[in-house]
């Protein structure tokens, strides 16, 4: 099996690609949210139904989880490594570090009188520093705390698939191709039918083996199929929320996390299908779109802070100067955009290489290894 992730630096391109459009279709989703009752957006989503795609931040962001996944099976897969602590640790502190700066910064904008308190679990700001401290570094992915932002939900998900993915990367790292196929195939369709929140992590360690097969020999056919997939998969998507709400009109035990199941196989299909389509991963093998990937985090993190800061403000201002409503929407879009862009800029070349080096000398000091000295 060749080591599609590390030794091909265009395929890096083509996930980061897909990284950065499934992090905007969160942020879109959560404007639209904030926004829905508005006749415009409501219009443009209503007839125009392909474009509720742009909206599910529940299929953008399993999409995301796939390629996590994807990741640490390339990784796990191709080396005899297999230090498991190493790993979680830095997983930890890389998110941690950020959600802990961005809880700091909220705190401080709530204090300011310049974040709105709907983006708040709390109705009285009696906090201090030390609550700050322990959501970002203990709540936030441990309890799932939503206390400075809602949006964070995702991140106790994204640490323990994180730990799934590498488990399953190492159960199956001796068995023989087909039975890794059969056995992932099976958990992931176990985890699936359970509703479970980690089922594209599982996935996403298939969906490497399925690449390595399909780089093999990329044909026509298999390019037809992979459009034709990721078709289906934007279709799903799309249409999600009206396919749970038919099953649950019809089937008296359907739960209402049928329409987040839907969601998880709309993004398995959309990646099978990119995975199968050479020149849909062509097409995305641009370093421009590319890095939408590795700012993607910190976009993620933050655009929900600007939207209800900033973006509010600049709407409401607008309202002020009795400006039509469209008019401060777009204000409030692109204030948000603004902020959210400089902010994800500034935190990945000026503050990012820094934690990076703080959490290496933190897991040297944990594991108490010695950098070898020069001959």
């Amino acid at each position: 099996m060749d080591n599609v992730v590390k030794t091909e630096k265009n395929q890096i391109l083509w996930l980061n690609t897909v990284k950065g459009f499934a992090c905007w279709i969160v942020f879109l989703g959560h404007f639209y949210a904030d926004y829905s009752y508005i006749p415009l957006l409501h219009k443009l989503y209503t007839n125009i139904p392909y474009f509720n795609v742009l909206k599910n931040g529940t299929f953008a962001l399993n999409v995301f989880y796939i390629i996590s996944a994807f990741l640490v099976a390339g990784r796990y897969l191709e080396s005899n490594d297999e230090r498991i602590g190493k790993s979680v640790f830095k997983r930890y502190f890389r998110l941690a570090f950020p959600i802990f700066l961005m809880d700091v910064l909220c705190f401080i904008l709530f204090k300011f009188g310049l974040l709105y308190g709907r983006i708040l679990e709390m109705d009285e700001i009696n906090y201090t520093l030390w609550d700050v401290f322990r959501d970002g570094f203990y709540d936030a992915i441990f309890k799932g705390s939503r206390l400075f932002n809602p949006s964070l939900w995702m991140v106790g998900e994204l640490f323990w698939g994180y730990c799934i993915a590498i488990m399953l990367s190492l159960i199956v790292k001796k068995m023989r191709l087909l039975n890794q196929i059969v056995f992932l195939a099976g958990i992931t369709t176990l985890l699936l039918f359970t509703e479970s929140d980690y089922t594209t992590f599982a996935f996403g360690v298939l969906a490497y083996i399925m690449y390595s097969l399909v780089k093999r020999r990329e044909t026509v056919f298999k390019a037809v199929i992979g459009v034709l997939i990721i078709v289906w998969g934007v279709f799903t998507a799309s249409y999600s929320v009206l396919i749970a709400y038919f099953f649950q009109t019809h089937f008296a035990d359907t739960t209402l996390k049928f329409q987040w199941v839907q969601c998880w196989i709309a993004a398995i299909l959309f990646m099978t299908g990119i995975i199968f389509c050479k020149p849909a991963r062509k097409i995305m093998d641009n370093k421009a779109l590319a890095f939408l990937g590795k700012i993607s985090f910190p976009v993620f993190i933050l655009h929900r802070v600007w939207e209800c800061s900033l973006g509010e403000k600049a709407y409401e201002y607008c309202y002020a100067l009795n400006m039509r409503t469209t008019d401060g929407i777009k204000a409030s879009f692109i204030v948000t955009v603004f902020a959210t862009v400089v902010s994800a800029l500034v935190y990945y070349f000026l503050i990012e290489p820094h934690l990076n080096k703080l959490t290496k000398l933190i897991i040297e000091a944990i594991f108490s290894e010695k950098r070898s000295k020069p001959q």
